[in-house]
């Protein structure tokens, strides 16, 4: 039986990942402008907790469905393009295996459809 991906990453590194991440997308040109009067203590708690159940551990998270707590964003596929950029920076610049982290962001490119909106193409 394999070991789900929490249980390879464990929550302190996926904490050490949410924190940097949104270190870097909150001074983001293209997507730090949704970050705007958001607390990123709060955010990077609810995203930890979200990532550790995503990535098959504890599951704490409570909040709204990806697509009620997106919805009023009008995120686009070139915003979720970029997040996904960011994230792999992130990934490649910690010390989490590059087979991980590409399962990693495999994930959470499966999450697109609830994200963005309108139709997902490749324009932005």
């Amino acid at each position: 039986m394999s070991s789900s991906l929490y249980d390879q990453i464990g929550v302190q590194k996926i904490r050490e990942v949410i924190q940097a991440f949104y270190d870097r997308a909150f001074e983001d040109s293209i997507i730090g402008y949704f970050f705007e009067n958001v607390d990123k203590a709060s955010i990077v708690e609810k995203q930890t907790k979200f990532s550790v159940a995503l990535l098959g551990g504890p599951k704490e998270f409570s909040g709204q469905s990806l697509h009620q707590a997106h919805a009023h964003l009008k995120i686009r596929p070139a915003h979720f393009g970029r997040r996904q950029v960011i994230m792999a920076e992130v990934l490649e610049g910690s010390t989490i295996s590059p087979e991980i982290a590409k399962h990693w962001l495999a994930v959470e490119e499966k999450l697109k459809p609830l994200i963005v909106h309108g139709k997902t193409c490749t324009s932005p």
